[in-house]
């Protein structure tokens, strides 16, 4: 069967959101199960500290969260799904941003992660049904 070029940029998108939801899984997981190996294992300390790592895990969710925005932006459900991803990426990058947000880095990430995979999950299921009929 033949994909119009509608089919073959739906086709793709849903990779797309697999990478990010994957990217705002390794975030939560970072955020929640890293602090407690760490007491566990105190070697692991250091990596539940980097502030490198934290950077690095933000930048990994724009690209992905990012591309999808614009492919979906003005399709039916696109203002719903921008503006949950929008505030997703908001909220990872208000806890990296500054000295003065450390106290609330994990609450700010883990809502960030939240966001953001719940914007990229709800589009899928949107997506596969939308596929199904």
């Amino acid at each position: 069967m033949v994909q119009t070029p509608e089919q073959n940029s739906q086709a793709a998108q849903p990779g797309m959101d697999g990478a990010a939801m994957g990217i705002a899984s390794l975030c939560l997981m970072h955020c929640l199960l890293l602090p407690s190996i760490a007491a566990a294992l105190p070697i692991f300390a250091t990596a539940a500290e980097a502030e490198w790592l934290h950077k690095l895990l933000v930048l990994a969710a724009f690209p992905p969260s990012l591309f999808t925005i614009f492919k979906r932006w003005g399709k039916p459900g696109g203002a719903v799904f921008t503006a949950a991803s929008l505030v997703g990426l908001a909220l990872l990058t208000a806890a990296i941003s500054s000295e003065a947000m450390e106290a609330f880095e994990t609450p700010l990430t883990i809502a960030g992660g939240v966001t953001l995979f719940l914007a990229h999950g709800a589009w899928w299921v949107l997506h596969r049904n939308r596929a199904a009929r």
